[in-house]
């Protein structure tokens, strides 16, 4: 015998679906771009000396690591439609969730902020715009997010079984009263629900902040950039116009379905993939900084980031040795024409001559040496 269910059920569970497999989405790119880069986490952050960069590595890195087991828990954890304290657990888990998060991006913005900082040369302005930014988006989130949460409440979903006979009854209530149980507990045990929602208000600064960003990027970039770029800088650029145009795609994305009233049921799918991009995104600019920085040539422009231009370094280094090993052993004093040369180039002539010589009694002693442990 199938069950018809009602369209209303029918357009709850389809949400509650949505909502988590963009959840466990997030969770996905979290896990595999930090094993993707664990071996050049170990290499550039744990065996190297630690210092401020460090701690915001880790920061950024693993707070979202802390946060994404409450999220889960909210999203995936069928046994919270059992509990008797199932209401408690669920607000519990998401306030937690919530705040989390919200320092996770307060800390990947910061790391935004000094990349910018540095392009600009450290200037006494250029810090005074990071603690400036800082104290007006601090005044501005914590309120918001402190009354939406103080406002929420959260919908526990009974056995499907339970509320079948009563749908038509429940479905009337369900809409209209925060505290009464809903269905498909195996679906999605828990759904928040907020009378103010002002949390909108943090996506509007992330906005603001990250435009303003990209903004002395840009200008900075048009107005002095150097003739001869190095791999560092051009570095510092590519990851700002690539990571900072996702980053506002997902805000803006946010910003409109949690402002329009016909998406206000979807307002939750892409708070936790905002969240996720920002730590994934803070940790790679890091991350490739340390890695530039390590490769030869990378501060005087000479070096190409490319696995072929390192393999053709290594062999005409190694061509090179080669080379002068050769050339060492079949050595001969040379006499220098220095009447062919200037009088400024005849002025170097008795360094050169010093160097020959001290070269030749360098080699002498070797002989000596040889010749002593032969007899």
């Amino acid at each position: 015998m199938s069950i018809q269910l009602p369209p209303a059920f029918t357009k709850v569970i389809q949400q509650g679906l949505l909502n988590k497999y963009l959840i466990i989405s997030a969770e996905a790119i979290l896990v595999y771009d930090y094993f993707l880069m664990l071996p050049a986490e170990i290499e550039h952050i744990w065996m190297t000396k630690w210092g401020f960069g460090s701690l915001l590595y880790l920061l950024t890195r693993y707070i979202a690591f802390v946060e994404s087991p409450f999220m889960i828990l909210y999203a995936f954890d069928i046994g919270l439609g059992s509990s008797p304290n199932a209401k408690m657990l669920c607000e519990s888990a998401y306030k937690i969730a919530g705040w989390l998060a919200l320092w996770g991006i307060y800390v990947s913005s910061n790391i935004l902020y000094l990349r910018t900082a540095s392009i600009w040369g450290w200037t006494k302005r250029a810090l005074a715009c990071v603690v400036v930014a800082n104290l007006i988006v601090l005044s501005v989130t914590i309120p918001s997010l402190s009354k939406s949460l103080g406002s929420m409440k959260c919908i526990v979903f009974l056995h499907l079984s339970f509320f079948l006979p009563y749908a038509d009854e429940y479905l009337n209530v369900f809409y209209h009263s925060l505290d009464i149980p809903s269905p498909v507990p195996s679906m999605f045990p828990c759904n928040a629900e907020f009378t103010i929602n002002t949390v909108y208000l943090d996506f509007v600064m992330v906005i603001i902040t990250e435009i303003c960003v990209i903004a002395l990027t840009v200008y900075k970039r048009i107005h002095s950039w150097p003739k001869h770029s190095t791999p560092l800088l051009r570095l510092l650029y590519h990851d700002a116009l690539l990571f900072f145009c996702c980053l506002i795609i997902v805000s803006i994305l946010n910003l409109i379905l949690y402002t329009t009233p016909s998406l206000k049921d979807y307002f939750q799918l892409l708070v936790q993939m905002q969240y996720i991009l920002h730590s994934v995104s803070t940790a790679r600019i890091i991350l490739h900084l340390r890695i530039t920085s390590s490769q030869p040539g990378a501060n005087d422009g000479g070096a190409l980031l490319s696995s072929e231009y390192m393999k053709k370094r290594v062999a005409f280094s190694s061509s090179r040795i080669s080379d002068f090993a050769e050339l060492d052993s079949n050595f001969e004093p040379i006499e220098l024409h220095a009447r062919r040369y200037s009088s400024e180039v005849c002025r170097e002539e008795p360094k050169s001559y010093t160097v020959l010589k001290s070269y030749a009694k360098q080699q002498a002693r070797v002989i000596q040496r040889q010749n002593n442990t032969l007899l």
